[in-house]
């Protein structure tokens, strides 16, 4: 098996031990892999291998070296980005980690000591600061369909690139992807400018660099070892 596969799958089950993997064709030897991580995220990575057909397996029985793991196509349940997506912005790597390690210790902090002294649920909070929007991308290109949106991209997707080890350099089998390039300011949460723009890398995602990514309703970022992506649930109508 692929080693990059090998360390995909095994993340994957670390997070979940029932997960599954869909695999599907990703031009000649390739195929792409997705998961699905529990704080609502789907994660994938291209690596070396073969899949004749889209479909889907246990995780474990694909690490495990079955060579015909069993179909489980019906309980894939999750809808999948379109294939081409537009870049909109390069962040620093360290950027990346640096929100990571933020939201570790205020998670910490805030089960310690709860919020404004006050006890908090732990999936409560878990769940809040999931959501909370940690880069905001201000798209700026006059004539593009992008062109003066707002990407938002939560910690639940910056915990999926960080936690699935999509960032780390010796692990990168950077693949080219159908992107779009654009122009835009991206600020922290704060309102603090944290990276100018930046074309993409034409052959994949450099070491030390994380791209922001937009397909359709989708928001997604890039490591050089694989994508993470996220679609905002879309707003509950309730009688009145």
């Amino acid at each position: 098996m692929d080693q990059h596969a090998a360390r995909f799958l095994t993340r994957l089950i670390r997070f979940d031990p029932g997960a599954l993997v869909r695999l599907r064709p990703a031009g000649e030897g390739r195929v792409a892999l997705w998961g699905a991580l529990p704080w609502g995220v789907l994660v994938t990575r291209t690596v070396d291998g073969f899949s004749a057909s889209d479909r889907t397996v246990a995780a474990t029985d694909l690490l495990a070296g079955a060579v015909d793991p069993a179909r489980r196509d019906a309980e894939w349940r999750w809808a999948l980005p379109p294939a081409a997506a537009g870049s909109v912005e390069v962040l620093p790597a360290s950027v990346v980690r640096d929100v990571a390690r933020a939201a570790a210790q205020t998670l910490k902090t805030a089960m310690e000591s709860g919020v404004d002294g006050q006890p908090v649920g732990s999936r409560r909070l878990r769940d809040a600061l999931l959501d909370h929007v940690a880069v905001t991308v201000t798209v700026d290109r006059p004539g593009s369909p992008l062109d003066g949106r707002v990407v938002e991209i939560p910690v639940r997707v910056v915990q999926g690139v960080t936690r699935m080890g999509l960032l780390a350099p010796d692990d990168a089998a950077p693949a080219p992807r159908d992107v779009d390039t654009t122009t835009a300011s991206v600020r922290a949460p704060q309102g603090v400018p944290v990276s100018s723009a930046t074309p993409p890398q034409p052959a994949g995602v450099a070491a030390d660099q994380v791209e922001v990514l937009v397909a359709g309703a989708w928001t997604g970022l890039a490591g050089p070892a694989g994508t993470v992506w996220y679609r905002p649930a879309g707003p509950s109508l309730r009688p009145v």
